[in-house]
This record gives structure tokens, C-alpha cells and sequence, in this order.
């Protein structure tokens, strides 16, 4: 063995098998990979962040009903906690589109998806649908910015 070498009893770093029989035992792993840590991430998703690193966005979308897709804005790459919702009763369905393409994940088409779970942005929707009310959520982080749009005059897939 040459001198620096280290032989199988040396120091070696933390490895998967190591964390495994740690998480076994009933040890935390903080998001710093810290055993027994309690390093948390922050709602922008910063390990041991204090929430400032991001914004909240609102905004009220007010347009007339019509017919077909309208932009309603782009959720961006990296987006967490996602909550879109009605205010209240309207006749149009909110979409969900790829930037990029003219791929739709969530109600495309003019065809009205169930309530359920849609893959979008890399992250995944939680899509409900009760009477005219909508809502539209997902935990994030998105990977990839996605379209929000508004459609009207669909008929309802099923």
C-alpha cells in the first residue's frame, strides 16, 4: 500500500448502505443530508432558508366568456405550491399547455378531462372539478414553465 491509500477499514464517506441502516434506526436526514439533522427547506424550497428567496404571485383573471383557449399566464420553471382556483361559477375550464409546443397536458383539445392527477412541468396536478368550480394544484418543484389557459364551449370527455 502506498502512503495517502486508505484500506478497507479506513475513513470512508457516508454511503447509501450507511444512510439506510441510519434511517433504520429511526435517524432524521435533513435536507443539508445531515443525520439527525433538522435542516428543513423553506416554502422556495432553500435548505434552511428564511422564505425570501421567492415571491408570491396572485393574480385575477376577468376576461369575457368566448370561445377557444386564452393565455392566462405561465407558471415558471421552478414554481411550488401551485393553487389555482375559480372565485367563483363560470362556464370556461382551465387548461394546462406546454410552452413549447402546442402539446396539452390538462384539458386540450376541447375536450374536458376528469378530476385527477396530470403530469405537467415535471411536477404533477391534483385537477378537481365540482359543478363550475375548479381548482388546479400541485406541490412542485416545476422542471419546465407551463401554460395556464382558460378554454369555453367544450364538451365534457366520457
Amino acid at each position: 500500500m502506498e502512503a495517502g491509500d486508505r484500506g478497507v477499514n479506513g475513513p470512508t464517506a457516508p454511503g447509501p448502505v450507511e444512510q439506510e441502516l441510519s434511517l433504520q434506526r429511526g435517524n432524521e436526514v435533513g435536507c443539508d443530508f445531515g443525520i439527525d439533522s433538522n435542516a428543513v427547506e423553506d416554502r422556495c424550497g432553500v435548505c434552511l432558508g428564511d422564505n425570501t428567496s421567492c415571491e408570491t404571485v396572485y393574480r385575477t383573471y376577468n376576461e369575457q366568456e368566448g370561445f377557444g383557449y386564452v393565455d392566462v399566464g405561465v407558471i415558471p420553471e421552478g414554481a411550488r405550491d401551485i393553487l389555482v382556483k375559480e372565485a367563483e361559477e363560470a362556464g370556461n375550464f382551465l387548461a394546462l399547455r406546454s410552452v413549447g409546443s402546442d402539446e396539452y397536458f390538462l384539458n386540450g383539445n376541447f375536450i374536458i378531462q376528469w378530476n385527477g392527477e396530470y403530469e405537467a412541468g415535471g411536477t404533477t396536478f391534483y385537477y378537481e372539478r365540482s359543478g363550475n368550480m375548479e381548482n388546479l394544484t400541485a406541490p412542485g418543484p416545476t422542471n419546465q414553465p407551463v401554460m395556464l389557459q382558460v378554454g369555453s364551449s367544450f364538451h365534457r370527455n366520457g
